[in-house]
């Protein structure tokens, strides 16, 4: 299965808004956020109420800036017999990469996720 969404580079995605670099570009941290949104989206509607998915493991291969205004596409690919494994790419509107890898999710109940948060927080 594969899903795509496109997302466009603002001012507070960058490098130097976010505090992972100086420079005015796609921030690695942003571009993280952006693949889990994807992910977590697409396996949002197979689930049962009551529960979602959170990450549990991200690997990265950030290749190109990509500078303010600059539309980005996301394109995740995953099979339903590997769970929620998914190989994701990351390229811009001249289909160049930006960036590749994989993101691993874990489903939770979200009442007993929740519960265990706040017993943690006591």
């Amino acid at each position: 299965m594969e899903s795509k969404k496109d997302f466009l580079v603002d001012l507070q995605d960058t490098a130097a808004v976010l505090g992972s670099g100086g420079l005015a570009v796609l921030a690695t941290p942003r571009l993280v956020a952006m693949v889990e949104n994807t992910c977590w989206e697409a396996l949002e509607p197979t689930l049962n109420k009551g529960f979602t998915t959170v990450g549990t493991k991200f690997s990265i291969n950030h290749l190109k800036p990509s500078p303010v205004g600059a539309t980005i596409t996301v394109l995740i690919q995953w099979e339903k017999e590997q769970g929620f494994q998914f190989d994701y790419q990351v390229t811009d509107g001249a289909q160049q990469l930006i960036a590749k890898g994989t993101h691993q999710r874990a489903a939770v109940e979200i009442s007993r996720f929740m519960k265990k948060v706040n017993e943690n927080q006591s």
